[in-house]
């Protein structure tokens, strides 16, 4: 698990940074799903879990099996994973684009690699943290929605206690007793000019 992009609010430098992202740099395919959520737990700001989320965009096969135990390793983190599962849970081959022509992914032994999401595994890791887990091919556009459903309201709900502890501004209260002796000064004075 590498940090590709470093967190950022600015999006214009993100997706520069993003369109540089290499995935032909691992030389070892696989998925290991707790080293990804132990690094993002370690990109984390400790005081801010509550406006936190992890969001897992993978197929789900968890081939070092340790997923749940770093989904749990979160939640006590006060951290929520979203689970984002692309791919066919009945299993396909992954497509690689090379010199103009396409091909399958092999494995060592010269055998397609199969690829299956794995939707039981990812809907209880996602369980495990209290966050939720979508399935891609079951809405148009699943990042926009989950972001609209349930990333935007967390904002917003965070805002609006922020808003609750703002200080009131209560300067006016030292102005009334100086606009007192104003009012004092012409009443007593009855328009005369002084000199």
């Amino acid at each position: 698990a590498r940090t590709w992009i470093p967190l950022t609010h600015d999006t214009a430098s993100f997706r520069g940074l993003l369109d540089e992202v290499d995935t032909t740099v691992v030389p070892v395919g696989g998925t290991d799903l707790a080293a990804a959520l132990r690094r993002a737990a370690e990109l984390a700001q400790p005081d801010e879990a509550q406006t936190t989320v992890v969001i897992l965009l993978t197929d789900g096969e968890d081939l070092e099996g340790a997923g749940r135990q770093a989904a749990y390793e979160l939640h006590e983190d006060g951290l929520r994973v979203y689970a984002v599962g692309y791919g066919s849970m009945l299993g396909s081959k992954i497509t690689l684009a090379q010199d103009g022509t396409e091909r399958f992914l092999r494995d060592r032994s010269g055998d397609e690699v199969v690829s299956r999401l794995d939707a039981d595994g990812l809907s209880a890791l996602a369980a495990a943290t209290g966050g939720e887990f979508v399935r891609a091919d079951a809405m148009a556009l699943p990042l926009r929605q989950l972001y609209r459903k349930r990333i935007a309201p967390l904002q917003k709900r965070t805002f609006e206690q922020g808003t609750e502890l703002a200080k009131k501004p209560r300067y006016q209260w030292v102005l009334l007793p100086l606009l007192a002796l104003l009012l004092y000064e012409l009443a007593t004075t009855g328009g005369r000019e002084r000199r």
